[in-house]
């Protein structure tokens, strides 16, 4: 089964942790679900807000920069910003701020489900809880019964979802 969920960048950290900690040399159920589907997503969802974080970043670096009297940005020979001593505090706490803001944003990840977790690895090559956990209901649902509908929540406005304590976000609060 396959659907989309939001995670938060935080979570986003965690999964990828998480699925760098497994043994992908062991061919199974479960190196297949992370390689076709869960990893090449969460390797998407980091680049989308690397890119988001830098074109914030640099609207604060021109925000907070010196300027001449004319308003014309000042740079050092190797073309970076300069900054007075006061610019370079606040864009140090912007920066900060954009930081922790960013752990926030949502990121949409392809979920790969399986019904039973047990039927990816077993024996001493089982899964740790410890691992397991960031991976629910991105890999794996516990509630998974049967058949698990298709969702999308692309384009849902982002004042319209919310997080739950796992960090999973969705348009409806219900996962």
């Amino acid at each position: 089964m396959h659907n989309t969920q939001y995670v938060t960048f935080a979570l986003l950290q965690e999964i990828d942790k998480a699925i760098n900690s497994i043994d992908l040399t062991i061919k199974d159920k479960l190196s297949y679900a992370i390689e076709t589907h869960v990893a090449p997503s969460v390797a998407k969802a980091f680049q989308k807000i690397q890119e988001r974080f830098n074109e914030e970043r640099n609207d604060l670096l021109v925000e907070h920069c010196y300027t001449d009297e004319k308003g014309i940005i000042q740079r050092d020979e190797k073309g970076s910003y300069q900054f007075t001593k006061q610019g370079q505090k606040e864009i140090n706490k912007a920066v900060k701020e954009l930081k922790n803001s960013s752990e926030a944003w949502p990121c949409e990840v392809r979920v790969h489900v399986v019904k039973q977790w047990s039927t990816l690895r077993k024996g001493d090559k089982a899964i740790s809880d410890e691992v397991k956990t960031p991976l629910l209901g991105i890999l794996f649902s516990p509630a998974i019964e049967e058949e698990v509908e298709e969702v999308v929540f692309e384009g849902a406005p982002l004042n319209a979802l919310a997080v739950d304590k796992k960090g999973l976000v969705t348009s409806n609060g219900k996962h």
